[in-house]
């Protein structure tokens, strides 16, 4: 799709590999259709398996906007219905294994898009990444801080070390 070949053009992946892996060479590296290790024993997914997730991902996400703005069809305040994480019109994704922060990165500028450029989604939404290893999620803020900063000082992204398994409560439902 367009949203989500868009996405994965403004999203570099080469911030979001280990440094091992990223050469002058970009023709190679961090570009390669595979994954490659990121530490812990994870890997970041190959580009393709990327792809794969977000075409997966969009049709939900697009369902839960139109279902969240249904709900707040009866506010007469449109500017609120843009705002915060507690806002009820955005929706809310929840990446579990945020590992590199390549794919949260990716699904946060569906909703907040890079200054100057077009908006890839029509609607809000906030992505809230977490991981199991407390270095996996350090390395994601790291390199968010690193080309895409504003997802997280716009409150876009929120990072948390813990468990998938047990989700996130305190911002349920997904």
């Amino acid at each position: 799709s367009t949203a989500v070949q868009k996405v994965m053009e403004t999203v570099d992946r080469k911030f979001y590999v280990a440094d091992d892996f990223v050469s002058q060479d970009t023709s190679t590296d961090a570009y390669m259709d595979m994954p490659l290790g990121i530490g812990q024993k994870q890997t970041i997914s190959a580009p393709h398996m990327h792809a794969h997730v977000l075409e997966e991902m969009l049709p939900a996400i697009q369902r839960n906007a139109l279902a969240a703005a249904a709900t707040n069809d009866d506010d007469d305040d449109a500017q609120q219905q843009q705002q915060t994480a507690t806002d009820t019109s955005a929706v809310k994704v929840l990446d579990v294994g945020c590992g590199s922060g390549y794919l949260t990165a990716c699904l946060g500028r569906w909703f907040h898009a890079k200054e100057g450029e077009p908006s890839i989604l029509p609607f809000p939404g906030k992505v809230f990444g977490m991981d199991i290893h407390p270095e996996l999620v350090q390395f994601t803020k790291e390199n968010i801080e690193t080309d895409d900063a504003d997802l997280l000082k716009s409150h876009t992204i929120t990072l948390q070390h813990g468990n998938g398994w047990l989700g996130w409560p305190e911002e349920a439902p997904f």
